[in-house]
């Protein structure tokens, strides 16, 4: 955890660097003045910066939020600006009045943007729902964050650019993107045999996302380049792969609890138990052990097992491994607790696949229900959530 905070707060302003300049480059590349994308980023860093200092509200937000909030900020709330700029010179053209043209663009895009944004808005605030509360966590401060972007666009940006609508004037470049005129003819041409391929490639896709395998743990996040990632391939290359869980039982039953030790070192991946029965033995009472060593294995209700493991910190057999060390405690005691980096990776990974599964489906009903209520339409929404939803299956 220490090192991957102290990478994260060390990389966050490469990223954010990165990210401005790309994000500067592509919005020279798609609007018409050289301080166009400059007043856009001006207007979007107030956003950022607003978002961020109203992190203040929540007390404490995860490193990771404080890492990705400003980035996924920008990606999905950066063209609520460039929607308003170009309907502004769009209404130019018709109005004379500047102040005109601002309402008239500020009429004719709030509907969009105010629906792009509610449903971005809507798909974070479904992470809330999360049992891992990295879920709560991210999505109080992304959903906020688009809701600060929207307000800025509409609060902030018109008057921005009312303010230097003569200097985007005189800077005009000519277009570096082509015109889109003979793909969309050739789109509209070709629409039959494309919802063909559309259709045929949905199922295959929905259920080769649902194949997928996936990491939960930290033990793959850091690579040999990290000094954490180098010191970890060191001790393994020595004394291998191993973990740690500890077994907490009801005290009292050594004879139980002796059964219960016996059976789990049976398992090929325990090469050690620690416990009061392993190490003292059941025929000596406790009242002859003194406070200090006796306090290490039992306390005033349990008794606990510590397990030594060769085992990975997470993957199938790690998981088969936690799965048949809870039902045999099971089979002795009513009542247990088992912990352990393993456990703790398999418990997130039961826990984040039933959270995701119920987080998207919310998302998706309630970005279907704004739809509707945005475009008084129910095909439409049904065909962008779908289109959408086969995207992101193609993708994963």
């Amino acid at each position: 955890t220490a090192a991957a905070t102290k990478n994260t707060l060390e990389e966050v302003s490469v990223i954010a660097a990165c990210t401005v300049i790309f994000v500067i480059f592509i919005l020279i590349m798609t609007t018409n003045s050289w301080v166009e994308p400059l007043v856009i980023m001006l207007g979007f860093g107030a956003a950022i910066v607003i978002n961020m200092g109203t992190n203040l509200l929540f007390g404490t937000i995860s490193f990771v939020s404080n890492a990705a909030a400003p980035t996924l900020q920008i990606a999905v709330s950066l063209d609520y600006s460039v929607f308003l700029i170009h309907r502004f010179e769009q209404c130019r053209k018709e109005t004379a009045d500047v102040h005109e043209a601002m309402i008239e663009a500020l009429c004719k895009s709030t509907p969009s943007i105010l629906a792009s944004g509610l449903t971005t808005v809507i798909g974070f605030a479904a992470l809330c729902l999360m049992r891992f509360r990295i879920g709560p966590d991210m999505g109080l401060v992304l959903a906020k964050g688009v809701a600060i972007s929207l307000i800025s666009v509409f609060v902030l940006m018109p008057n921005l650019v009312l303010l230097t609508y003569r200097l985007m004037d005189k800077t005009v470049h000519r277009p570096f993107v082509p015109k889109f005129d003979g793909f969309a003819r050739m789109v509209t041409k070709v629409m039959i045999p494309l919802a063909v391929i559309f259709a045929v490639i949905m199922i295959p896709s929905y259920l080769a996302s649902n194949a997928n395998s996936y990491y939960y743990g930290a033990s793959y996040i850091f690579g040999k380049g990290t000094e954490y990632g180098r010191d970890t391939e060191a001790v393994e290359a020595v004394y291998g792969k191993s973990d740690t869980y500890v077994l907490m039982v009801p005290k009292g039953d050594n004879v139980t609890m002796k059964k219960l030790s016996e059976k789990i070192q049976a398992l090929p991946q325990v090469s050690s138990v620690l416990s009061y029965v392993d190490t003292v033995g059941v025929e000596i009472p406790e009242q002859y052990l003194d406070e200090e060593t006796l306090s290490k294995l039992v306390s005033e209700n349990y008794s606990r097992l510590v397990l030594n493991l060769d085992t990975e910190y997470e993957g199938a057999d790690t998981f088969a491994l936690v799965e048949e060390i809870r039902s045999t405690a099971a089979e002795f005691y009513d009542t247990y607790h088992l912990a352990g980096q393993g456990v703790t990776t398999y418990d997130l990974m039961k826990t984040v696949t039933g959270d995701m599964l119920k987080v998207n489906l919310i998302a998706i009903g309630a970005v279907f229900v704004v739809l509707l209520l945005t475009m008084k339409s129910v095909s439409l929404p049904v065909l962008l959530v779908l289109s959408i939803e086969t995207a992101i299956w193609v993708n994963m």
